[in-house]
């Protein structure tokens, strides 16, 4: 029994001992890291974009008429004062400043000097007799066959270059066969034919 006893002592001071050499000499369990992998974030960044240009052509009474860059909410009176702004002779009240602008558009500023000039000449005319008279039939219309180019200017959005080029189109072709002819000439479009459309004939 005492035997037995003295085994049991020394197998735990045995243990002991094992147990005491081991953290003496370091042994100590390491410690288990647990690595997070780490997640990358990509930022798309947007390039930014210029927005798209388109042309406009300015003449008549502004400083700087040209050709211009406009963008899209452009409207006409932007238009003016990349051009300079108006003349001391601009007829402001005959243009729509507010109104947008689009591609390949002629904004034409006129003159209140020439509306003087047109009152004047039509007192001549009448005075004088013949060329209005020509040109005119019986409900008022302007003849573009024959209508001189002061006459020309008194249609709506009819300025001197455009009535020139109605005038030098007439010369070249023998004339206009109908009235819808004149939209092949220079500066007239669809829109400028639907204002003069019911104010001439041939």
């Amino acid at each position: 029994m005492k035997n037995k006893y003295y085994i049991i002592i020394l197998t735990a001071l045995t243990l002991l001992f094992g147990i005491w050499f081991v953290y003496q000499n370091g042994f100590a369990p390491e410690e288990i890291s647990v690595y997070e992998p780490i997640s990358e974030t990509y930022v798309q960044v947007e390039e930014e974009t210029e927005p798209s240009s388109f042309k406009v052509y300015i003449t008549g009474q502004v400083n700087n008429p040209g050709v211009y860059d406009a963008f899209n909410g452009n409207r006409i009176v932007d238009i003016v004062e990349k051009a300079g702004g108006f003349t001391e002779n601009a007829d402001k009240e005959k243009i729509n400043l507010a109104e947008y602008v689009e591609d390949e558009q002629h904004i034409e500023i006129q003159s209140i000097v020439k509306e003087v000039d047109k009152t004047l000449d039509s007192g001549q005319n009448i005075s004088d007799g013949n060329e209005s008279d020509n040109s005119k039939n019986s409900k008022g219309l302007i003849n573009i066959n024959t209508a001189s180019q002061k006459e020309l200017e008194t249609l709506p959005s009819i300025g001197e270059v455009t009535a020139a080029n109605i005038i030098e189109y007439r010369e070249k072709n023998g004339g206009f066969s109908n009235i819808s002819e004149i939209k092949k000439v220079s500066r007239i479009g669809d829109k400028i034919f639907e204002r003069i459309k019911d104010l001439i004939t041939v």
